[in-house]
This record gives C-alpha cells, structure tokens and sequence, in this order.
C-alpha cells in the first residue's frame, strides 16, 4: 500500500480535501519511531568511535560524574562527602554502571555508561518523532531526524552528560500532555509533572521549561496541580541528598553556579552553537567566504521563519516557548559550552518539525510534498555528515601505565577522574578510604572561587586554590598530572611532580608522590 506524505484529516487547520484518505498500516508510526531512534543511535556511536570510543581520555565532565555515581556507590554522599556543584540525578542515573565497574573493572563501568547516554539520547530522537505524530507524518520524520542527526545534539550526547536524561523526561511529558491547550487525564497530568520535575534533578536549568509547561496550561486548577507534581518530582531525587547536608548542596548547587564567572563565547558566538552552526563544513564556509555572524545570521532567519510558520499551529505554540525561553537562558548564562545547547536542540526540533508540516501543506500535489521532504531530509544527513565523519580520537592510557598504577601499593591521585577509571584504579581508590575529588576544579568555583569584586583570578594566579590542589593531588602514593585546565602554577607543578618517575610513556607519566608531602 502506498503511504501519503501527509495526512490532512490529522493536520491541525488542514483544509478539508475531497479525495479520500488513505488507511495507514498500524505499524508505520511504531516503525517511523524506532527508526528514528536507531538512525539516532547509530549517529552517536558513529561519533563516539570517531571520537575516542567510549573509553577515552579528554571529555572531563563525564569523568566527573561517573566518579561521584562511583563514590555514591562506595557509601560517600555528594555534598555531605565531597564537593559536587551539580544535581543529584546525573550521579543516581550512573551509579548502576559504577557498580558494575567496582564489581569488574572501571573501564567496563565507565564504557557502558557513556554507551548508556547515547542510547538515551537516540531515544530522544524517537521521542521527538513522537511528540510530533499528531502534526504529521512530514512533521514527525523531519524533527526527529534533525535532533537524531544534527551535531547539537550527537556532540553532547555520546558520553555521560548532565542534559541527555533530562531533555528525555522533558519529551516524555509533552507527549504525555500532547496538546496542553485540552485537558488530560489526572494521572497522566501527575507522571508529566513528575517527570518535568526529576528533569530538575539533573541540572537545574530545567526548572524553567517545567515552570513554561506550568504557564502554558490553562487553568489554575490544572496549573496548580501540575506544578505540585512537579515538586514532588524534585523533591524525590533531590531531599535526600538535602537533608544530609542542606547548606553545603544549596551553596554548591545553587550559589556555586550563579557565581561563576561570565566566560565563553559572546552572544553571537552562543547563537552561532545554538542554531547549529558548527555543522556548516569548514570547506563551503571557506568556499563561500562567510563569517561566524554571517553564517549565525543566516541560521537565525531560517529559525525565525520556522518558528512564524510554528506559531501558525496554536497547538505549537508551546515549543516556541520553550525555545525561546531556553535560548534566553543560554545568553545569560554565566558560563557556555558547547553541549550546553541540549537546553534548546529538542524544542529547536520540535518548532522545526511543526514548522515543516506547515510548510509541506503548502503543497497541493503529493508528490512535491514528498520531494520536499525528501530533499529536507537529505540536505539534514549532509550537512551533519562532516563533523561526525572528521576523527578525533581522544587520549587512551597505555596498557604500560595501567599496569604500572597496578602495582602502586597505595592511592593514585590524578587531576582528572577519567584517568583513575580509565585505569582501573578509581573504585580500588575509594574500597581503601583513599582521598577523591570527582570534579578537581570544581573548587575554583566553590571555596576557592577565585572571583573577587567581580574579578576573576586565573586558577595559575590563585594561591588559595593552588595550595588546595597541592595538597589534594600530594595526598596518595603516587599522582598523574594530565589537564592544562587544571592550572598548575610552575610551581605547585614542581612540587607536586618532585617525586621519581614510575612510568612514563610520552604524555602519560606516573610519579610517586614524595613522602614528606603526603597527607
């Protein structure tokens, strides 16, 4: 049987069409879903292989959260036991993966985790093609094949992140509130509300989609009541860890994070990442000759125009909102990096596949509609294609220095948590009491914040941090050094690099810590 393009009977203030509609198998949209999700899980294990693996060495972050998954698991509580400027969830969602390392070995662990997060965001990718069933089906296969394909979304969604976990809970709950002009269910009103508010749990910048949700529903009833579950949803992954310690979570989670510095790139360059314009290949922005600002002016009209045919679908509306609202907080936030843009590559995806139904129904004939969706989707694949292809391969530690940190007869300290999984030697650190910082410079943002009169002290040039981290990293039996990000003073690096080499292997090299120094 042939299957339509678009389905005008289903398309919200579609024109009614004399032609008879043709019956859709009931297997086409489960198939167009999981298709997306596997076209969006093989887009992100495509690009971990091309970047490292799931094993590697330089994301940080994800070394970070798998170390605090794997001090939760050994008993030692985020906040109360060791500094942790984010969330809970993150460290919840891993700490299976974490005891799997503990119980063989930390590179499993770590490696089915980062496995774990892509699958996550694939699932996304689905979910995104499902929120949108009810525009169409060009609507549907169109934003979920961006937010499977496109680079703000792989880039940040191949290892262990803060935003994967989120933006699906986030999709969940729309598709569970489908038009939220109408009224739902009161079950299915308490699981969105819960699951907007477990989003919070993960990075707390999700309480403003959750609080848009809440502004977009009529009623204040239904208001009321969806902002209650959405309480509960917090509070259930977040009291526990409170009441253990509640001043030092609400410093780390909530003061930390508004006391960060402004860094990163500058408005422009934010909307630059945001829309996607690190996708545009190197060679045609060359060959053209076009500028960050022309290239982010020109990303910038076609969101516009996607978002005035969006708004054209009262039902819409609502991720408009959320883009906008998302991309206000990326602009002002204190900090930007790149996988930042997770906030608004699903609501991005959302007004770009309703604002493709629109367009599609612009067209009268079938077959142009097929054409342009056709064409769409193609141009989507070449345009990512670029930057997934182009290999990074990421650092890996030599099978000479796991061994060698093997043979240490007590703890290896390292500036960087991927570096002690990747060796296998994080959980045997933590089973013998051995002293861990899971987020090493997260201090510069805590205690010692080198943020003063609204300066902010370089790391190099901060003595109270450059005292901390001597002590940390001077406190096992032998230290790896391996982050520039770190900053080291000249001479907290001499000091801490004093004692004999253990192994050395290009930029892999173990030292022993010198006795007199340890803690």
């Amino acid at each position: 049987m042939a299957v339509s393009l678009a389905e005008p009977a289903a398309l919200e203030s579609a024109p009614p069409r004399r032609t008879t509609r043709r019956r859709r198998p009931r297997w086409m949209w489960p198939s167009v879903i999981v298709g997306v999700a596997l076209l969006g899980l093989l887009a992100r294990v495509f690009y971990s292989l091309r970047h490292g693996g799931p094993v590697y060495v330089g994301g940080y972050d994800s070394g970070v959260y798998y170390a605090a998954a794997d001090a939760l698991v050994h008993g030692r509580l985020p906040y109360r036991d060791f500094l942790f400027i984010e969330t809970p969830g993150v460290a919840v969602v891993t700490a299976p993966f974490a005891f799997l390392g503990a119980q063989t070995h930390d590179a499993l662990g770590y490696g089915a985790a980062n496995l774990f997060f892509a699958g996550i965001g694939a699932a996304s990718s689905g979910m995104v093609a499902a929120v949108l069933r009810r525009f169409g089906l060009p609507a549907a296969v169109f934003g979920g094949v961006f937010y499977a394909v496109t680079d703000i979304a792989v880039s940040s969604e191949q290892f262990i992140k803060l935003e994967p976990v989120a933006t699906l809970l986030i999709l969940i709950a729309l598709l569970l509130l489908g038009d939220v002009r109408r009224p739902v269910g009161r079950r299915r009103m308490l699981v969105a509300g819960l699951l907007l508010g477990l989003a919070c749990g993960f990075k707390i910048w999700y309480v403003v989609p959750a609080l848009v949700v809440v502004a977009a529903t009529p009623g204040v009833r239904r208001r009321l009541r969806l902002l209650a579950a959405e309480a509960v949803g917090a509070v259930v992954i977040m009291l526990p860890f409170f009441l253990a310690s509640p001043a030092v979570m609400f410093r780390e989670v909530v003061l930390d994070q508004l006391g960060r510095g402004r860094g990163g790139p500058s408005v422009v360059g934010r909307l630059h990442d945001i829309l996607g314009g690190a996708t545009v290949p190197h060679t045609a922005t060359r060959l053209l000759g076009l500028t960050v600002g022309e290239i982010t002016g020109g990303l910038a009209v076609l969101a516009v125009i996607a978002v005035i045919f969006a708004l054209r679908r009262p039902s819409a509306r609502l991720y408009v909102w959320l883009l906008l609202s998302g991309l206000l907080v990326l602009i002002v936030a204190p900090s930007f990096f790149s996988y930042y843009t997770s906030l608004t590559s699903a609501p991005l995806a959302l007004v770009l596949g309703a604002g493709f139904a629109e367009l599609v129904g612009l067209l009268s004939t079938r077959s142009g509609r097929l054409v342009l969706t056709t064409t769409a989707l193609a141009g989507l694949v070449l345009l990512n294609l670029p930057g997934q292809w182009h290999a990074h391969p990421g650092e890996h530690p030599s099978a000479g220095l796991r061994r060698a940190v093997a043979t240490v007869p007590g703890c290896v300290i390292s500036d960087d948590p991927e570096i002690l999984a990747a060796t296998d030697v994080l959980s045997r650190d933590l089973s013998d009491g051995c002293v861990l910082w899971p987020d090493v410079t997260g201090w510069t943002y805590d205690l010692d914040t080198g943020m003063h009169d609204g300066v902010y002290t370089p790391r190099t040039k901060n003595l109270a941090w450059q005292k901390h981290v001597t002590s940390y990293l001077t406190s096992g039996s032998a230290v790896m050094v391996y982050r520039p990000e770190t900053g080291l003073s000249e001479h907290t690096r001499r000091v801490v690099t004093a004692g004999p080499v253990l192994f050395r292997d290009g930029e892999w090299v173990l030292y022993a810590t010198p006795h007199h120094l340890g803690g």
